[in-house]
């Protein structure tokens, strides 16, 4: 899996960067949003890169690194399915700090 760090400061264009990477297997995730195991239920066993947009401090992104990084490939965790795994392609942090 790549792993893209997009940073820079607000308003600087992150996002609009980010976006460029984004196709038919792309999931976008809010990165303000509360942190879970549900937090990645938008996405599809097809699914092959996830951008994490908007990550404000270290302990948020730690929070996405604990839920990522289970040995290479994420568990989506989706309401009445069963979970599945998927491995992704491409990870994209964004993010106003680092």
């Amino acid at each position: 899996m790549k792993t893209l760090i997009i940073k820079g400061s607000p308003e600087s264009g992150k996002t609009t960067i980010g976006r460029l990477f984004v196709d038919a297997d792309t999931v976008y995730i809010n990165g303000r949003s509360i942190i879970n195991h549900f937090s990645f239920s938008s996405c599809k066993k097809t699914t092959k890169t996830i951008i994490i947009d908007d990550i404000k401090n270290e302990k948020d992104l730690e929070l996405f690194k604990e839920i990522i990084f289970n040995k290479g490939e994420i568990v989506v965790n989706k309401r009445g399915e069963e979970p599945f795994e998927i491995k992704l392609d491409r990870l994209i942090l964004i993010c106003d700090f680092l």
